[in-house]
């Protein structure tokens, strides 16, 4: 195989066979190849599983929010409270901040809610799980 050569789509198997060769061969001048495994399911239904899955065991990749963005498009409260379960087991992640926040922007253009009861929402979530100090317990 020609190291300059990318392949768009080849199977687990064929993968493997490739990175085996990667490693095992003696050229040191010979380049590594960057290899990334994508799911490619077919329904958004699946893409919607595959990502909750995804987020609930590694809220911190950013790949996976993008694909929540093309999804959250259907129904903006759902997302809103899958986002609330994520903060509500893993409250530092950053990712997870970044893509609420930028659903509550689309929820307030896009749906006309009411904006002070969205806040208050907003203001109890944060009271209720943000990290209890020492003196509080």
């Amino acid at each position: 195989m020609n190291v300059n050569e990318c392949i768009e789509e080849t199977n687990g198997r064929e993968l493997i066979k490739l990175i085996n060769e990667k490693i095992k061969t003696t050229d040191l001048n010979l380049k590594l190849c960057e290899f990334d495994i994508l799911p490619i399911p077919d329904k958004s239904k699946d893409i919607d599983v595959i990502t909750m899955c995804i987020l609930l065991i590694n809220p911190n990749f950013s790949s996976a929010w993008s694909k929540r963005k093309e999804i959250a498009i259907i129904d903006l409260f759902h997302e809103l409270e899958f986002n609330r379960l994520i903060l509500s087991k893993h409250f530092k992640c950053e990712q997870a901040f970044i893509h609420r926040r930028w659903l509550i922007k689309k929820i307030t253009k896009t749906k006309g809610a009411d904006f002070v009861n969205l806040v208050d929402q907003e203001i109890n979530f944060l009271i209720d799980y943000l990290p209890k100090t020492k003196h509080e317990l």
